[in-house]
């Protein structure tokens, strides 16, 4: 994970003089619950870029190393690392951080609660619902 300081949001783009973000949902991610990620799966820019994907969540709390990890059906590939994972709602529940390569439709993802602790940690108010 990684912090960006961005300039000013330009006025087209503007949400009350803030750029518009998603909201990072604090109730974990259940096992059966659809997701979906976002992202760029490669191919190169403006080919396949804003891609999005359906899964399930197959386990909530899969063991990745030592790491617990959000593991979902929503199929990714490695220009997706970095992007969002999302309930039924929108709502932020993780970030796509992996693939298994040698099987089909295995994706993991750092939970939101990882990205909270993180972001606190650095002092910034996550949006929250």
């Amino acid at each position: 994970l990684a912090i960006l300081k961005l300039p000013s949001a330009p006025e087209e783009v503007s949400n009350d003089g803030k750029y518009p973000c998603l909201t990072l949902r604090l109730k974990p991610a259940a096992a059966a619950e659809e997701a979906t990620a976002i992202g760029n799966p490669g191919a190169g820019y403006l080919v396949l870029d804003f891609t999005v994907t359906r899964g399930i969540i197959s386990n909530a709390a899969r063991l990745f190393g030592t790491v617990s990890a959000i593991q979902t059906s929503a199929s990714a590939n490695p220009g997706n690392s970095g992007g969002p994972l999302l309930d039924s709602r929108g709502a932020v529940i993780g970030v796509v951080s992996a693939k298994i390569t040698s099987l089909e439709a295995v994706t993991l993802a750092v939970p939101t609660g990882v990205l909270l602790e993180f972001l606190r940690r650095h002092r910034i108010e996550p949006p929250t619902e």
